[in-house]
């Protein structure tokens, strides 16, 4: 044997695990439970090896001891450090395929020559000669402890099971080391290594471990020492696949059948390896070889040979089928003499005749026959100006004379007539009248009348017909009707309007036949009622010339507005013997200092009043002394009167207001309400909302807001408050803020 060498190295990340999986196509592993995953029970100690199934220990004593070693079975679920994964007594080792992996020593500190070495009978012994790939991965893994790194690790190929001697020197020795690893093996990560090789015995054991004898033995420390110093490896994914040397071929001959019989094929194959899957084309689900095959007409197969290994091999083959009952489609001048030795001389369908076919099938032929006679026919042809006939004469007028003889595809005599109609080229004149545009035939429009136009086209003889046209267009007429009326108008469309409008529109028609569309624009003017008041002093003539002395609203005069439309006007006069007495008010005010107080009239005429400063409106709030001058202009007459405001301290009765408060119904600032230590005798307080609505209002000094309006907790937000007072002894005052609403 020798074998080809090769290492393929495979990094194994923590915790990732594989799913076994063969490397070798579909050809069976000969090495039954290579990774190790298939357990009687799951691993709890070391010497564990006989739990995988099929695998057994090489040593003459099956005892775990240090003359003759017992491997270790270790598993993901394994229990004790000498059977767990993935960290144990000696590295951390995660499994390259599966759960499980073998762990080995090759040798001890102790007892040097120790080794330990796993064996397994082949499912079938090695065919010689025939071609093979014998893999196996293994790891040192992360070290957890000191020991060894050795030469030596390997398998050995064996006709029978070889065992360990007992002893301390329990090397096997073996003289055959072609699937050994190469040097001091010392790799954390696993390595997958494979040989191919061609056998030459009849080999049935698989056994592993370290064949290198102690004088032969090279060795290299590492970390500090554990409980025994080993050279300890895993071992994992053991596979001897065959694998195939001579190509895949497949063939299959081609059939001939009978129409109804059927036809068993078999596809034969040479080369690969069994077994073979078979993929039969078209339309067939059977994957059995041979197969039975029924077409009813002539078909084309293929069958597709896929081996273990994967290669594929296709050969295409015919089935031929023979059809049974045919019909002989003949032609004939006058007369036929079929196969049958007969001669016809009429068209006929009913003689039979039997032939046996290649494939040795009766076929039945029937005899269509047509008998044709000399074949009389007119060629009706339609021209325009002149028609060449067959006959290579040119005809220009119409004629049903001429005649011609022709030879038929079937040899027959064949008289042709000739029917012609000779037609000439039609001019014509299209008359067309439109509004506005117009297209024609040519797909050109027209929007101005024109005469010039000519358009050619193909008559139902074939002969171009050239078509002038002549166009009249009447343009569409648009108005505006303008229209303006006093209340309400009725237009031609019927509808009174009651209301300017320019939409409306109607449409008419014109004496050239065109739509004349007449839009409307129209302004309605409504009667004008208004009321004219006057006030006068003792008398009032008013625009109907009549001078009135007492006080009326009766009197009314029309009026004729630009537009035509009535207008009444209505007269409200008062009129005043003098003018109204003035509003009382107090021309004295006393101001507190650093506030407010409200001066001026809050009843009577107070429209007609002018302050000096210039402020408008009354009454007002002023908050420097002084003196304050009102002017009020009267119908009659006009008056002037003064108020002097004097500044005093007022210091003894202030009303404090608060700027903000939490109506959240816990006991502490829930209301909102001024402050002070005298009494009333005018109160009035508002609170306006950002948006100027009133929330709140009080007149009862022992009211406070809750902070609701009609019952509903009014929103998170600044508020504005004017409070008008008066406290006893003094004057009228006035305060306003801002207070914010806290929840």
């Amino acid at each position: 044997m020798k074998p080809l060498y090769s290492i393929f190295k495979t990094t194994i990340v923590s915790c990732l695990f594989f799913t076994s999986t063969n490397l070798f196509g579909q050809c069976d592993n000969l090495v039954p439970n290579g990774s190790f995953e298939t357990f009687s029970a799951l691993p709890n100690d070391d010497c564990d090896w006989n739990l995988a199934v099929g695998w057994n220990n090489a040593a003459t004593s099956a005892n775990c001891n240090t003359t003759n070693g017992t491997p270790d079975y270790y598993h993901l679920l394994g229990q004790g450090q000498y059977s767990s994964l993935p960290s144990n007594y000696f590295a951390v080792v995660n499994p390259l395929d599966g759960s499980a992996v073998m762990g080995l020593a090759g040798t001890i500190d102790l007892v040097p020559a120790f080794r330990e070495y796993i064996a397994i009978s082949l499912t079938s012994p090695l065919v010689v000669g025939q071609s093979y790939t014998m893999s196996y991965s293994i790891t040192a893994g992360t070290p957890n402890v000191g020991g060894l790194y050795v030469d030596g690790w390997g398998a050995s190929l064996s006709v029978g099971p070889i065992l360990q001697s007992a002893g301390t020197s329990n090397v096997i020795p073996i003289t055959n080391l072609d699937y050994i690893v190469p040097g001091v093996f010392s790799s954390a990560q696993w390595q997958t290594f494979t040989f191919t090789f061609v056998a030459d015995q009849p080999y049935s054991y698989f056994t592993f471990g370290n064949f290198y004898s102690q004088a032969n033995q090279t060795s290299v420390s590492y970390g500090t020492q554990g409980f025994i110093n080993a050279a300890y490896i895993f071992l994992d994914a053991v596979s001897i696949i065959p694998i195939s040397t001579v190509p895949l071929a497949v063939d299959v001959p081609d059939f001939n059948i009978c129409q109804g019989q059927s036809v068993v094929v078999t596809a034969q194959v040479t080369g690969g390896l069994e077994p073979y899957t078979y993929t039969w084309n078209p339309n067939i689900t059977s994957t059995t070889n041979p197969i039975t095959l029924s077409p009813t007409q002539t078909s084309v197969y293929t069958v597709v040979v896929t081996d273990c290994n994967g290669d594929t091999a296709s050969a295409s083959f015919d089935v031929v089928v023979s059809v049974i009952n045919t019909t002989d489609v003949q032609t004939a001048c006058n007369s036929f003499t079929w196969i049958d030795g007969i001669t016809y001389t009429a068209s006929t369908n009913t003689p039979s005749f039997t032939l046996t076919s290649a494939a040795g099938c009766d076929s039945v032929v029937t005899l269509n026959l047509t008998i044709s006679n000399v074949i009389n026919t007119t060629d009706v042809q339609t021209a325009c100006n002149s028609f060449t006939w067959i006959d290579g004469i040119t005809y220009t007028a119409s004629t049903n004379t001429p005649s011609f003889t022709l030879t038929s595809a079937g040899g027959c005599d064949s008289v042709v007539t000739l029917n012609l109609t000779i037609s000439n080229v039609i001019n014509t004149t299209d008359v067309q009248t439109a509004c506005s545009s117009f297209t024609w035939i040519d797909g050109i429009t027209y929007t101005t009348s024109t005469n010039t136009p000519i358009f050619t086209l193909t008559s139902a003889a074939g002969c171009d017909s050239v078509v002038t046209l002549n166009l009249t267009i009447s343009n569409v007429i648009n108005t505006t009707d303008v229209q303006t009326a006093c209340n309400s108008f009725t237009w031609i469309d019927g509808i009174t309007y009651t209301a300017s409008t320019d939409t409306p529109s109607f449409t008419l028609t014109s004496a050239a036949g065109c739509d004349s569309v007449v839009s409307l624009n129209l302004t309605i003017n409504n009667v004008i009622n208004t009321t004219d008041v006057q006030t006068a002093c003792n008398s009032f003539t008013w625009i109907d010339g009549i001078t009135y002395t007492a006080s009326t609203n009766t009197p009314s005069f029309t009026l004729t507005s630009a537009a035509g439309c009535d207008s009444v006007v209505s007269l409200n006069l008062t009129i005043f013997e003098g003018d109204p007495p003035l509003p009382s008010f107090d021309v004295i005010a006393q101001l507190c200092i650093g506030d407010s107080v409200l001066i001026g009239p809050t009843d009577g005429i107070t429209d007609s009043i002018v302050w000096s400063d210039g402020f408008s409106g009354t009454p007002r709030y002023v908050s420097e002394p002084g003196e304050y001058t009102i002017s009020f202009i009267g119908v009659c007459e006009n008056r002037t009167i003064s108020i002097f405001v004097e500044e005093q301290s007022c210091e003894d009765c202030v009303a404090y207001i608060p700027n903000a408060f939490t109506p959240n119904a816990d006991g502490s600032n829930d209301v909102f309400f001024p402050i002070t230590q005298c009494a009333f005798e005018e109160y009035d307080l508002v609170i306006f909302n950002r948006w100027g609505k009133l929330v709140y209002k009080s007149t009862n000094q022992n009211e406070k807001w809750d902070g609701k309006h009609n019952g509903v907790d009014c929103e998170i937000e600044v508020y504005t408050y004017l409070l008008t007072y008066k406290m006893e002894s003094q004057i009228k005052k006035q305060k306003k803020g801002v207070v914010t609403l806290i929840r």
